[in-house]
């Protein structure tokens, strides 16, 4: 029976461990903790130009809804001749909100179950999807809607096959803290922090 080969490497720091140095770690130091983790930025406004376009569009989204909004409800329930009912269509509203907010709940928690498996069918689907659009254009003797149907596809390839390879570092994110930190199943401690290993 052979002997376990033993592979020894070089101890570095932790990335998400900014005070440790990979000499401290090498000799088993703990942080010194005189290190500067930060300073306290300023709070100001930083896109003042945006932040104008965005209180100027909900300013001008209460004004139209001012002036021609009570008018409007009032053309429509304001008439004591109408014979319309409208029990039915708040009670469908209600129902359709409610089954709303638990579908999209169960598919949040799918979503975190699988983040990987939803990001790259959604790729998938699209560039399927715009290619199908392209040969039906095509086939339908819509040679400018073909065109856009081939741009529209050979940019979604070119974009799926850019992502691609990021799909990992990005479903991290979504699948590792709310899922895996309960279960410890993804950590390797250390003396100064823990963090995810892959």
């Amino acid at each position: 029976m052979s002997e376990p080969v033993v592979v020894q490497g070089t101890t570095v720091a932790s990335p998400y461990d900014h005070g440790t140095t990979s000499a401290a770690v090498q000799s088993g130091a703990a942080p010194s903790g005189d290190f500067t983790k930060g300073s306290k930025q300023e709070v100001r406004c930083r896109d003042p130009f945006f932040a104008l376009l965005l209180w100027g569009n909900v300013g001008a989204i209460c004004g139209v809804v001012a002036a021609y909004g009570t008018a409007a409800f009032e053309k429509v329930f304001g008439d004591q001749n109408s014979s319309v009912d409208w029990a039915p269509y708040l009670y469908a509203a209600a129902v359709t909100g409610i089954f709303s907010l638990i579908l999209a709940a169960i598919m949040f928690l799918v979503m975190m179950k699988i983040p990987k498996f939803m990001i790259k069918t959604s790729l998938i689907f699209v560039v399927i999807l715009s290619g199908v659009w392209c040969v039906i254009a095509f086939i339908g003797g819509n040679m400018i809607g073909g065109i856009i149907g081939a741009v529209f596809f050979l940019l979604m390839m070119c974009y799926a096959r850019a992502v691609w390879s990021r799909i990992p570092f990005a479903t991290v994110r979504a699948s590792w803290p709310p899922l895996h930190a309960s279960k410890n199943s993804f950590f390797t401690r250390n003396k100064s922090s823990t963090y995810p290993t892959f």
